[in-house]
């Protein structure tokens, strides 16, 4: 299709947070015909990055220390999005992370209509383009771009994929085997009697999707069941949580989100049950759950992305440390969350208080 126009795109993240974009590939095709491609490395806020992105991409802190940040590039190929046809693989992901992005540095959200390759196929990316005939190098963001549109032409175009190229590598085996197994069923069903302490999960029903840095998908099923939660393999109604790893099934994504159902990612489950367990009836306010914070004065700043400010100041007390309203030399930590006040964080600058973020909160906890 000769008059075909429009915009592909691919982002890469360096953390679980949907705003932390550390890279973008842009490709705009004009009746069909390839007219921009570009590749952008950018900061992510704070420059943080998780290591089991790091492992999926192979961006690292040190790669974008001096990169621009998003707010900084956006001008650049803001026209490439506003009011025109945008294609991704997979647009749920890609759209809600360039739009949770803008939001973060207030930046107004274009409009534009979207389409999806992965709707189309059904197939992963690196699977899809491998049946066109399509050269991948998979997770680099101008590649998976440029993948993506070329997949776009050939689709609208009507050329026949062939099958027989649909062959798996050995790691892509082994990832599946052992990260992306399937869930067995004696795993899927809690048995309510042998359930000690009833929490939030408790006669609740969940859905799994995606990889995990610190489970099988069978052990958080595990996990999940032995606090009383039903593992449910599609999102309906009767879904209470849709616990969402890396690669995440995107049609259950999208009906989770239409439903209104809760989406928590695998750090924000790990910090939720800590938190709700002391909300059960078998706990009280002051139970320890911990002693990682012993003695140590926190104060709490910011608005942060999965916690309200109460929630964090529990956990501190509950693992043996103690809340503070102002900072003062004697200050051990300040957990700084976005749009915090910066006169307190120039003040603890000035008097050498450690300043750390809310991942950084949850791996101090989690030793």
């Amino acid at each position: 299709m000769n008059n075909l126009c429009f915009t592909a795109f691919d982002v890469e993240t360096a953390n679980s947070r949907m705003h932390s974009i550390c890279s973008i590939g842009v490709v705009v095709i004009k009746y069909g015909k390839l007219v921009f491609r570009e590749k952008f490395l950018v900061q992510p806020p704070n420059n943080e990055y998780s290591h089991w992105n790091i492992k999926v991409h192979g961006i690292t802190p040190d790669l974008t220390e001096n990169s621009p940040s998003f707010s900084d590039i956006w001008d650049s190929i803001r026209n490439f999005f506003e009011d025109q046809l945008v294609v991704a693989h997979n647009i749920s992901f890609d759209r809600s992370a360039l739009e949770q992005t803008l939001n973060y540095y207030q930046i107004e959200i274009p409009k534009f209509l979207d389409d999806c390759t992965y709707r189309l196929t059904g197939l992963k990316l690196n699977e899809a383009c491998s049946i066109y005939g399509i050269d991948l190098k998979h997770h680099d963001a101008l590649s998976d771009a440029l993948g993506c549109a070329n997949l776009y032409l050939k689709i609208a175009n009507n050329e026949a994929p062939d099958f027989k190229k649909l062959e798996k590598k050995q790691d892509q085996i082994h990832r599946e085997q052992v990260f992306h197994d399937r869930i067995s069923k004696e795993n899927c069903i809690p048995n309510y009697d042998r359930v000690i302490k009833q929490t939030p999960f408790f006669k609740k029903n969940a859905v799994i999707s995606g990889v995990f840095k610190n489970y099988t998908r069978n052990e958080l099923a595990k996990l999940l069941c032995s606090l009383g939660c039903k593992i449910q393999s599609n999102v309906n109604k009767s879904t209470t949580y849709l616990v969402a790893g890396l690669e995440f099934g995107p049609r259950k994504y999208e009906n989770a989100k239409s439903i209104g159902i809760r989406i928590i990612s695998e750090s924000e489950l790990e910090l939720l049950l800590q938190n709700d367990l002391a909300d059960t009836s078998e706990f009280h306010t002051g139970c320890c759950l911990g002693n990682q914070l012993q003695g140590l004065k926190i104060l709490v700043s910011g608005v942060f992305q999965h916690f309200s400010r109460d929630e964090i100041k529990r956990v501190i007390e509950q693992h043996g440390g103690k809340n503070v309203s102002s900072v003062s030399g004697n200050t051990d930590f300040l957990v700084a969350g976005e749009n915090m006040g910066p006169a307190k964080r120039e003040k603890a600058e000035s008097l050498g208080v450690k300043i750390i973020s809310e991942e950084e909160f949850l791996e101090m906890i989690k030793q």
